[in-house]
C-alpha cells in the first residue's frame, strides 16, 4: 500500500490549494486556546459522507471529530495512525489493516474493525437508499457489493446475499477490504481504503455486524420492516441530521456543542485521542466554526469576531482579501 498508488493524492492535495484561506496573526510563540474559524457554508449533519446541504465546509469539522487509518504527507506517502500497519493481498486487490489497540472514542469505548465497517455495510443496503431516497453504493467498488446490495432480509439465494463478501472481520483489530479487479488500477485507488471509525449506535442502533468465516453481514432484526418500510431507515435519517453531543467521536476533538440559531460548532479535545503517527495531539483547546456572510466576512476578521477565514473565492472576494493582508501591517495574513 505504499508504493505509486499513494503517490495519487498528491493531485487531491493540490486541488484543495485553489482556494483562499486568511487568518488574523497572534502574539508570536503563543499557542491560541481557543480559535475561530469563519465558514460560508454551516456544519449541518454527522454524515461525513453526503452531508445534507453538500456542503465540503463541513468535512473541515469531520476531519477533526473522525479519526483516519493514515496520514498523508505532501509528497503522497502515508504514515500509520490509527491503522498501525497494513499489507496487500490477493494480487493487490486486497488489503489488510492492522490497527492501533490503544485507539478509542472520547468516552472510552475502544475503537475495533467493526467501528471501521459500519458505514460501508450500511449505506450499501437497500435500507439506506429507503432513507436517503437514493442508491446507496458506499460499497460499489468492492467484491460483493451487488449481491449485497440487493438483499431485503428475506431473499437470499439467486444472486442475492446477506453477506458481503469483500468485506472482512478477521479479528478485533483486523479487517480486510477486497476491491473488484475493474477497479484496482483506477487512478485513485487509494482511496477505497478511505475508511472512518463510527461507534455502532450511529449507524446501526441496536443492530451489529459479524462474520462467520465468508464475510460481513448484519445481525437479526437490522432488515425488520413495518409495512412496506424498513424500521432503521427512520433511524438512519435521525442519525444522519444530527448535531449535538449523543454520539462519540474519534478524532482530536469532539463537539461540546451546537447551536442551531447561529449555525455555530464548539469542538473541545478528546482526551483519549492517541496522537497522530508521531504521537503528537493538537494543543488548541476549542475550537469554534461559526458560519460567516460573504458581504461581512472581512469586516468579522477584522473586529476578531473569527480567526480563520476559510476558502475564500471569486475574483473580488479574493482580491479584497489579499489587498486586506496586504494593507494589515502584518496582522492578518493568506494562504
Amino acid at each position: 500500500m505504499r508504493g505509486d498508488g499513494m503517490k495519487r493524492l498528491t493531485a487531491l492535495l493540490l486541488a484543495a490549494a485553489l482556494a483562499l484561506s486568511l487568518a488574523a496573526c497572534g502574539p508570536e510563540g503563543k499557542a491560541a486556546d481557543t480559535v475561530r474559524y469563519g465558514l460560508s457554508n454551516a456544519w449541518d449533519a454527522l454524515m461525513p459522507y453526503n452531508s445534507p446541504s453538500g456542503s465540503n465546509y463541513s468535512r473541515i469539522i469531520y476531519d477533526k471529530i473522525y479519526d483516519r487509518l493514515a496520514y498523508v504527507h505532501a509528497d503522497g506517502t502515508l504514515e500509520p495512525r490509527a491503522a498501525s500497519s497494513w499489507e496487500s493481498a490477493d494480487g493487490g486487490t486486497a488489503a489488510l489493516f492492522h490497527l492501533d489497540e490503544k485507539a478509542a472514542f472520547h468516552d472510552g469505548t475502544p475503537v475495533t474493525a467493526k467501528n471501521y465497517l459500519y458505514y460501508t455495510m450500511v449505506f450499501s443496503t437497500l435500507v439506506a437508499s429507503e432513507a436517503e431516497g437514493k442508491d446507496r453504493q458506499a460499497g460499489l467498488t468492492i467484491v460483493g457489493f451487488e449481491e449485497f446490495n440487493a438483499y431485503d432480509g428475506t431473499n437470499e439465494g439467486d444472486g442475492v446475499s446477506k453477506t458481503f463478501t469483500g468485506l472482512r472481520l478477521l479479528a478485533d483489530n483486523q479487517f480486510s477490504v477486497t476491491v473488484k479487479a475493474d477497479y484496482a488500477n483506477y487512478y485513485y485507488a487509494i482511496s477505497y481504503a478511505g475508511f472512518t471509525p463510527f461507534v455502532k449506535e450511529l449507524w446501526c442502533g441496536d443492530f451489529d455486524i459479524a462474520d462467520d468465516g465468508e464475510g460481513c453481514y448484519f445481525t437479526d432484526g437490522f432488515y425488520n420492516k413495518t409495512g412496506d418500510s424498513f424500521d432503521m431507515a427512520a433511524h438512519l435519517v435521525a442519525s444522519s441530521n444530527n448535531t449535538d453531543t449523543t454520539y462519540a467521536c474519534s478524532g482530536p476533538y469532539v463537539v461540546e456543542s451546537y447551536d442551531e440559531a447561529d449555525k455555530s460548532a464548539i469542538l473541545t479535545l478528546n482526551p483519549n485521542f492517541p496522537g497522530n503517527y508521531e504521537g503528537a495531539k493538537p494543543s488548541i483547546a476549542k475550537v469554534i466554526y461559526k458560519k460567516v456572510v460573504s458581504a461581512t466576512q472581512l469586516d468579522d476578521l477584522k473586529s476578531g469576531g473569527v480567526d480563520v477565514l476559510m476558502g475564500i473565492t471569486g475574483g473580488a472576494e479574493t482580491d479584497e482579501a489579499v489587498a486586506a493582508c496586504d494593507n494589515s501591517n502584518g496582522a492578518f495574513v493568506y494562504t
